[in-house]
């Protein structure tokens, strides 16, 4: 499904069962999320994880989970994108070692723009989380050049989104390179809400 190619976050959590004073969900709710479909669970915003408060690692403890309960049920490229998101909330907790190793199984094997714009968000992503500016430059600078191509220009015009909204969140991360993922995500508006007077 096309929605799947785009990594956009809410960033919201759950919870592995442990004491009531700690969980994030009751354990009523997790067991419901366990046994939702893919397009509940994971790209409804009222109804997945999207909608849980902020407990990051335990989010990603909760996709992780689906996965396994329910990967028979699941494409490939379902898959793909729950891992990318227990990556994403991994990174968000400042969990990068966890994060990297669930990032580094999302890239796409296809020649396909889809394919190839998606592995370079990837890419740029894992350099980010490894410090590595150079790689997240040049990842970025590709993914603008490929947007910018016949086939990109033909791929956003009539969705959601008027251009590719990965290619923006490099340009966040380039420009927050040594803050936290948490914060690189959405530099621009960190960098607007941070600079406000008191």
């Amino acid at each position: 499904m096309f929605t799947t190619l785009v990594s956009l976050i809410l960033v919201s959590s759950c919870s592995k069962i442990s004491s009531p004073e700690d969980q994030c969900i009751s354990s009523t709710r997790y067991e419901a999320l366990l046994s939702s479909n893919f397009e509940d669970f994971d790209q409804n915003p009222e109804t997945g994880w999207r909608a849980l408060p902020d407990c990051y690692s335990d989010i990603a403890e909760l996709i992780i989970a689906y996965i396994a309960r329910n990967r028979s049920e699941l494409t490939e490229d379902q898959i793909l994108i729950l891992q990318w998101h227990a990556g994403q909330d991994f990174a968000l907790d400042g969990n990068y070692k966890s994060a990297i190793e669930w990032m580094e199984k999302c890239f796409r094997s296809g020649e396909y723009y889809h394919d190839v714009s998606w592995n370079l968000y990837v890419q740029g992503t894992l350099a980010f989380l490894r410090k590595d500016a150079s790689t997240l430059e040049k990842s970025f600078v590709a993914l603008d050049a490929l947007d910018k191509s016949e086939e990109g220009k033909q791929t956003w015009p009539g969705t959601e989104f008027s251009s590719n909204p990965n290619t923006g969140i490099l340009s966040n991360l380039m420009d927050c390179m040594d803050e936290p993922y948490s914060i690189a995500y959405s530099c621009p508006y960190y960098r607007a809400t941070s600079d406000k007077p008191e």
